[in-house]
């Protein structure tokens, strides 16, 4: 997915041996639910940015979108948000923070989310809140002006492992001391139908002498 990415920095030190993985969509999987006008939630789910959702003015004065999970959570990576404050004029988004937990009213502010928006910001947020299994993860939206509105959200978990092959069993054969009673069998064998010839001709030429 294009747009901007937003995650939690690291302390850059090398790590060996990591296995790379995409991620995939999960919004499906999950409940969406806002902090008012819940009526207009569904169109951040209905796969187009010409529809959208904003905040109750009257009502509501710390707005948010939440995704909750069944169970088992799957290990969510992270959330993405559509934004388009270029043309959501007078319903501009000025911050986001974010929130996580196992339910609803239990949830942590993550520190590292607590982030500003300029006035023409506009396009994908992704924010990498992962890997983590929380069934509740709360996306603070806080308006710049009197409203706040967003267009899209989706959810996203790490791929499932590639299953592992196993080889089958290699037929080696027989080992090598049976390789070699084989042939020492081989090379006995004429020697015992040599034997027998040589009684054959000895019993004839007795016959012959008598």
């Amino acid at each position: 997915m294009s747009g901007v990415w937003i995650s939690k920095e690291s302390d850059d030190k090398p790590i060996d041996n990591v296995e790379v993985r995409g991620v995939v969509d999960i919004t499906s999987k999950c409940v969406v639910t806002v902090s008012s006008a819940a009526a207009m939630a569904n169109s951040l789910v209905d796969g187009t940015t010409d529809s959208f959702w904003e905040r109750d003015n009257d009502n509501d004065q710390s707005p948010w979108v939440q995704f909750e999970f069944n169970e088992p959570v799957p290990i969510i990576e992270e959330v993405s948000l559509h934004i388009d404050n270029d043309r959501d004029k007078e319903a501009k988004v000025g911050r986001l923070s974010v929130s996580t937990g196992p339910k609803a009213d239990f949830l942590k502010t993550q520190e590292d989310f607590n982030i500003e928006l300029n006035a023409k910001s506009a396009g994908w947020y992704t924010l990498r809140v992962g890997p983590t299994q929380a069934k509740v993860i709360r996306v603070q939206v806080a308006p710049k002006d009197k409203t706040a509105r967003l267009r899209q959200v989706k959810a996203f978990a790490l791929e499932e492992p590639a299953p592992v092959e196993t080889p089958a069993p290699v037929d080696k054969g027989k080992g090598k001391a049976d390789e070699a009673v084989d042939v020492k069998a081989k090379d006995e064998k004429p020697k015992e139908e040599d034997k027998k010839e040589d009684k054959k001709e000895d019993k004839d030429k007795s016959k012959e002498d008598r």
